[in-house]
């Protein structure tokens, strides 16, 4: 029903499979715990050291760190990456934690799917701030997006957990930049 580029809808496909691992279902479900518990202790990283950048940027203490752009959006690249730079267009596929600039509260973040967010910039498929923020930073670099609430959810927010008028702030982690085919 829904075939891949460049197929028709009946198109026949050959696949070559190779057995590379067999597994029992208690040797799956201990290798999905441990997954699961270790994503689970990286958030507990993430979220704590978001939420210092939370109080120090509440403080001021960030502001030879962070840049403002002339939309208003500010952004910290906090790790230059080396790969290919994000850009209108091109496809990314980002790690992110969203909280709210005011108290620091959880609303969303990637880590708990066990994926990345993937997109492509500048099709108005995300937020205004993440369309234009993504593109400051490289592959394999992160840093923290502080999103003004009218290049996020503005004067209506997404309830239940933004509210009206929220500033956000995002740590983001740009994990892959790639063309889209009509590049």
């Amino acid at each position: 029903q829904n075939p891949p580029p460049g197929y028709k809808a009946g198109d026949r496909i050959a696949f070559e499979l190779e057995l590379i691992e067999l597994k029992t279902e208690a040797e799956y479900q201990a290798e999905q715990q441990e997954k699961q518990a270790a994503a689970q202790a990286a958030t507990r990283e993430i979220a704590e050291a978001v939420s210092n950048v939370v109080e120090q940027y509440n403080a001021g203490a960030l502001n030879d760190k962070i840049q403002t752009s002339d939309s208003g959006l500010k952004y910290w690249v906090e790790k230059e990456g080396t790969g290919a730079q994000g850009g209108a267009g091109k496809k990314v596929s980002v790690n992110y934690y969203g909280v709210l600039a005011d108290g620091g509260k959880y609303f969303d973040d990637s880590y708990k799917r066990g994926r990345t967010f993937d997109f492509v910039l500048g099709q108005g498929s995300v937020i205004r701030g993440w369309d234009e923020g993504i593109a400051y930073f490289k592959e394999g670099g992160s840093g923290y997006l502080f999103v003004p609430s009218e290049l996020g959810y503005g004067a209506t927010g997404s309830a239940p957990s933004i509210p009206p008028n929220a500033e956000l702030i995002f740590k983001i982690s740009l994990e892959k930049v790639t063309d889209t085919p009509s590049q």
